[in-house]
């Protein structure tokens, strides 16, 4: 029995890249795997292009969220500035990091 190979960094990043949040997982999946294989790395398995792809966009929706709310936070009448910066300090915390 094989299994799914780890997924290269390389990879990742190039799927974060392609990822505009309406490309579908399938097409991600073939311009990653034709990617890997120009640079000479295991193609990733459909099944872990897919978590990859949802987990991060998952993180965009949440760091989009937490922006919006701050926004909207400080055009209130009379903004919090603790509410701000703690929706400020979440969307901080949910940026892009390397794998």
């Amino acid at each position: 029995m094989q299994f799914s190979p780890h997924v290269h960094p390389v990879l990742v990043h190039e799927l974060w890249r392609l990822d505009d949040g309406r490309v579908p997982i399938a097409e991600l999946w073939r311009a990653v795997s034709r990617f890997a294989w120009k640079v000479g790395l295991s193609s990733p398995g459909y099944h872990t292009v897919r978590t990859v792809v949802r987990a991060e966009r998952e993180r965009r929706a949440a760091q989009r969220e937490a922006l919006l709310i701050a926004l909207e936070e400080s055009f209130q009448w009379m903004p919090s500035l603790f509410r701000i910066t703690d929706h400020l300090a979440a969307a901080w915390d949910l940026r892009s990091r390397p794998p």
